[in-house]
Order: C-alpha cells, then sequence, then structure tokens
C-alpha cells in the first residue's frame, strides 16, 4: 500500500466510524489490530484526540449553558458545574 492510500484508508476509515457508538467503534479497531497493527494505532490515535476534542467542546458547552442561566441571576451562585465557590479573589 503507497503512502497515499493508506493516508486514504485511515481519512476513509475515521469518517466511517466516527459517529459509531465507543463500543463498536472499539470492536472495529480490535479488527483492524488483527488486519493492520500499524493502521490501528495511528487510527486509535485520531480516536483518542478525537475523544479529547469531543470532551472539551461538552464541557464549554456545559459553562456556556451555566453561563447564560447565571446571567439572569442577580445574586452570585455558590457552585458552578462541579465548582465550589469559597471566596472573591482580588
Amino acid at each position: 500500500m503507497t503512502q497515499t492510500e493508506r493516508k486514504q484508508r485511515l481519512e476513509t476509515l475515521f469518517h466511517q466510524w466516527v459517529d459509531l457508538d465507543d463500543a463498536t467503534r472499539l470492536t472495529r479497531l480490535n479488527q483492524l489490530a488483527k488486519e493492520e497493527p500499524s493502521l490501528h494505532l495511528e487510527l486509535a490515535a485520531l480516536f483518542g484526540k478525537s475523544s479529547h476534542i469531543a470532551a472539551s467542546e461538552r464541557a464549554l458547552n456545559d459553562f456556556a449553558k451555566t453561563a447564560q442561566q447565571l446571567a439572569g441571576t442577580p445574586s452570585r451562585p455558590k457552585v458552578i458545574g462541579p465548582y465550589t465557590i469559597v471566596k472573591k479573589i482580588g
């Protein structure tokens, strides 16, 4: 397989599997590990980065929702998401 073909296969698999649930994706990655170990490593790394990005996006969305809810609240909240406000800094 040429480098171009490998890159295309990697990209194709990523786009096919990115919206799968975690269990299905893991099953397919495990099968790929048996068939093409080096391609498996690259694809697993991409999904790892994708998962971190998705988690960051969810955290930002949660923060934005909380901020919107608090925008109409005149008093200061004691808890924001998993964080507890102890005192004002500065």
